[in-house]
């Protein structure tokens, strides 16, 4: 084979290989990311992830800027958490934070976390609202070798 064949060989197949990886690239950008729904007896919230990589390696990752969803409970009810298979069979958690200061977050100990610690081969969890507590933030989480996520809902306590 010529020499002028097998560079223009070479340079198309280089060039079908970079189309190969942008195409890669733009079919994780357009990919749909899982969401969490949160629900407290008859009112429940669907929640986007607050950030989402599809990958371990933090590649191809989607970014929500917008507001934390938020979910008005009783005081004393159950939440309920339910995650789609994707978050389910990777493995997942639920805890609950309450605001120290600004940007300054301590875990709220007891029920309000999932009593099992990661949650393998469920996609949900019951939580016990506690008596007399203002405000806090659900966030549900998923961290393993497939994907990265986490989903933030605001919960407001009414007595």
């Amino acid at each position: 084979m010529p020499r002028i064949r097998r560079d223009r060989l070479r340079r198309i197949a280089a060039a079908g290989a970079g189309a190969a990886a942008l195409v890669t690239v733009l079919a994780a950008c357009s990919k749909p990311t899982p969401d969490v729904t949160v629900q407290s007896g008859s009112t429940s919230t669907v929640v986007k992830p607050q950030t989402y990589c599809f990958d371990a390696t933090q590649k191809y990752c989607h970014f929500n800027t917008g507001k934390v969803a938020t979910l008005t409970v009783k005081s004393g009810a159950t939440v309920f958490v339910d995650v789609p298979r994707e978050v389910e069979t990777k493995g997942w958690q639920a805890r609950s934070l309450v605001s120290v200061g600004s940007n300054k977050f301590k875990a709220v100990g007891g029920a309000l976390t999932s009593s099992q610690g990661v949650v393998h081969g469920s996609h949900s969890v019951r939580l016990d609202v506690p008596e007399g507590l203002g405000s806090y933030y659900l966030v549900v989480t998923q961290q393993s070798a497939g994907a990265i996520g986490s989903w933030i809902t605001r919960i407001t306590v009414q007595r």
